[in-house]
């Protein structure tokens, strides 16, 4: 489980630098997306919070898988402001 949620937490980083880096471009943002899931390939690769959130609803993950899912998304997030900031 700590290799998914590593994982996880790489594809956020990698996605959120390539958003800031390229200005949002979608070009570069669709293919940091394809990128974060083919390094994620034994991860579940949501790298979204409302994806994440729709697995659960549906019920394909269990709480509190989706709870670690989404505290590792925040934290990455967290982690990647700070970062870029200082």
């Amino acid at each position: 489980m700590l290799k998914l949620l590593l994982l996880e937490f790489i594809g956020i980083i990698l996605i959120l630098s390539t958003s800031i880096l390229t200005h949002s471009n979608p070009y570069f943002i669709g293919l940091a997306y394809m990128s974060a899931l083919l390094i994620s390939h034994e991860s579940p690769g949501h790298f979204n919070p409302i994806f994440l959130f729709m697995q659960y609803l549906l019920g394909r993950i269990p709480l509190n898988e989706f709870l670690k899912f989404l505290s590792i998304q925040l934290l990455a997030v967290i982690g990647f402001v700070i970062a870029y900031k200082y």
